[in-house]
């Protein structure tokens, strides 16, 4: 996926710049401009963006749909939109290398300036996604009227909870036992 991802950055770098009226000159992902010569690595593929963002966007899916159809359309959404967002950043960083006579966007301001675009792109989604959101159901008239007791604990439940809270109380108390023993010694 990554070397796809490189080749699909590095084309449209390159074809944005062709059409900004910069002369390019390209060999495999490496490319000569008249400021000075870039290349599209792993870095900027932009995989980072799409686990990010793949990430987050289904946790929003999960919380603001409810519809499995709007649940599928964000999260496509928000595998797609960084695919198109890498490949505006890395254009506008080449632009601005360019534009600045390689004084910005070379070093370290270069990943700064791509993690901010990122997080300016993230906000977008969710703005956009936001405005499709599912409101919740009432919530059940047991609900509204306060709070409901649990029901009762079956013998067995009671039984393995007192074993589990012995368990841990014996864990515990040889804790410090063996933190002694090692602050005096054997």
């Amino acid at each position: 996926m990554v070397p796809t991802l490189i080749d699909w950055t590095a084309d449209f770098t390159i074809g944005a710049l062709r059409l900004s009226g910069v002369p390019v000159y390209r060999e495999g992902n490496h490319f000569i401009i008249p400021s000075g010569w870039w290349s599209v690595v792993e870095a900027c593929s932009g995989v980072r963006y799409i686990i990010a963002s793949s990430m987050v966007g289904t946790m929003f899916a999960a919380i603001a749909y409810r519809s499995p159809r709007r649940r599928a359309w964000f999260v496509l959404a928000s595998i797609l939109v960084p695919v198109v967002a890498n490949w505006l950043r890395a254009y506008m960083i080449v632009m601005l290398g360019h534009l600045s006579n390689n004084r910005l966007a070379v070093g370290v301001d270069h990943v700064i300036y791509g993690w901010f675009f990122f997080g300016l792109v993230m906000l977008l989604l969710f703005w956009i996604g936001s405005r499709w959101q599912e409101n919740l159901p009432d919530q059940p008239t047991a609900l509204r009227e306060g709070p409901v007791a649990p029901p009762p604990a079956s013998a067995e439940q009671t039984r393995t909870a007192k074993l589990w809270a012995a368990a841990l109380s014996v864990r515990g108390r040889r804790l410090p036992l063996a933190a002694g023993r090692s602050e005096d010694g054997p």
